[in-house]
């Protein structure tokens, strides 16, 4: 029995207001064993929303959207105590943007452009780390402290 345990796939949200991005994305998890893409948004309210009902173990969030930006559905995040891993994956990942949302309790921030390899990579290794919620050791995103 704990062996399913084991294989449970993580489950993730996509969160971005661009629908062919949404589609790439999905198409790119699904080809990863360990990754099941539950749902996704287009705009900071479906997010939200999605959050509540779906209850992903990840959520890829990109920041600009319409209604409701990443940063705002990141405090929503944490002030509604939501019980999910945001992964941050935005054209504007520059380092003020970084900070901002590893701050307000993003996991890893990604450059859209430059960094999905990274973000997908980070997506595989979320099943290890989201049974871990209670302890506060975990990685800080790598790119930043590089890119300085």
């Amino acid at each position: 029995m704990a062996r399913s345990k084991t294989l449970r796939k993580t489950r993730v949200l996509i969160v971005d207001d661009s629908a062919k991005l949404r589609e790439g994305l999905t198409s790119l998890c699904e080809l990863q064993s360990k990754l099941e893409v539950v749902g996704t948004a287009g705009d900071g309210v479906e997010a939200l929303e999605a959050i509540r009902t779906l209850k992903p173990d990840v959520v890829s969030l990109d920041i600009r959207m319409p209604r409701m930006s990443g940063i705002e559905v990141l405090r929503a995040i944490r002030r509604a105590r939501l019980t999910c891993m945001p992964i941050v994956l935005s054209g504007m990942a520059d380092e003020i943007f970084r900070a901002k949302c590893l701050k307000l309790g993003a996991r890893y921030v990604f450059d859209k452009g430059t960094e999905l390899e990274k973000f997908l990579r980070a997506l595989g290794r979320a099943h290890k780390t989201k049974r871990k919620s209670g302890t506060r050791k975990r990685p800080v995103n790598g790119s930043t402290k590089r890119d300085k």
